[in-house]
């Protein structure tokens, strides 16, 4: 799974199962912000899984609420 952990300047720094990699605010279709879930559209070019993000969001929600009521 592909992970946007934040933005510096132009670009984002993309989590990756083999590490972090740099990817171009450009390069990223749809609304690129911290904690967004990426698909790899290939040639370098990336696409926000928004029903992805909202799932890991709610899931994040869930058990913060779990543990701090």
């Amino acid at each position: 799974m592909l992970i946007i952990d934040r933005i510096e300047g132009s670009k984002a720094i993309v989590e990756t199962p083999e590490g972090h990699i740099d990817v171009a605010l450009g390069d990223i279709e749809g609304k690129a912000r911290d904690g967004a879930v990426l698909t790899d559209k290939g040639s370098g070019k990336y696409t926000v899984d928004e029903a992805k993000t909202k799932e890991r969001s709610d899931k994040a929600a869930s058990r913060t609420k779990s543990l701090f009521g």
